[in-house]
């Protein structure tokens, strides 16, 4: 009987590992590329050592799925780098895991809302949302209703979100005209995020 095979060297289970090794490390470096071409310039070569270290622990491990909550909401002062550090997050989970993202901020989506009838579903859909600065939207009932579609609608669908935020809980219920609607978002919010408080 021929042996048709004799002459072949099949590789190993170590060289087919190091293999998909090589092949997944070029992924993430295309995927990296990939990202600091789209992310805005004034984020694009954040330093996470300027930042608050327990902060970028806790996100870090959120990110890589160590941490059992769906959202992260990052509050803190402004300038403390809450948008900067979010920007990490985002990067991590597209480097590494490959997840679609997109970013809006609070007062866009909430002007945008009634003209562009594709918004909502557009930011429901995403693998991964950065909602920057809550709060700072227009009190108007259209919008809360907005926001809290939005984070009901995502939650529902079981997609991570990035909330930013000035604002502690106290102040960010009061921000509502709608104190129910506040009330339902905060409540929300907490039942559902890791919850960092920046310094």
């Amino acid at each position: 009987m021929i042996d048709y095979f004799k002459d072949i060297n099949f590789p190993t289970e170590e060289e087919i590992a190091k293999a998909k090794e090589t092949e997944q490390k070029q992924l993430r470096m295309d995927r990296s590329d990939q990202f600091d071409r789209l992310c805005p310039l004034g984020f694009k070569d954040t330093i996470s050592d300027r930042l608050d270290q327990n902060a970028v622990k806790l996100s870090k491990d959120w990110a890589d799925g160590n941490i059992e909550k769906l959202n992260i909401l990052i509050g803190g002062a402004t300038g403390v780098g809450k948008t900067r550090l979010s920007w990490l997050i985002l990067k991590r989970k597209f480097v590494m895991y490959g997840l679609r993202y997109n970013h809006i901020g609070a007062e866009s989506f909430a002007r945008r809302l009634n003209n562009e009838k594709h918004l909502m579903d557009l930011m429901c859909s995403e693998s991964i949302l950065l909602f920057d600065d809550l709060g700072k939207e227009r009190d108007t009932p259209t919008a809360e209703a907005g926001v809290f579609e939005l984070i009901r609608e995502r939650m529902d669908r079981q997609k991570p979100t990035i909330y930013t935020t000035n604002y502690n809980p106290e102040a960010l219920l009061d921000r509502f005209i709608k104190k129910e609607t506040g009330s339902a978002i905060c409540r929300r919010l907490k039942e559902s995020s890791l919850c960092i408080a920046m310094k």
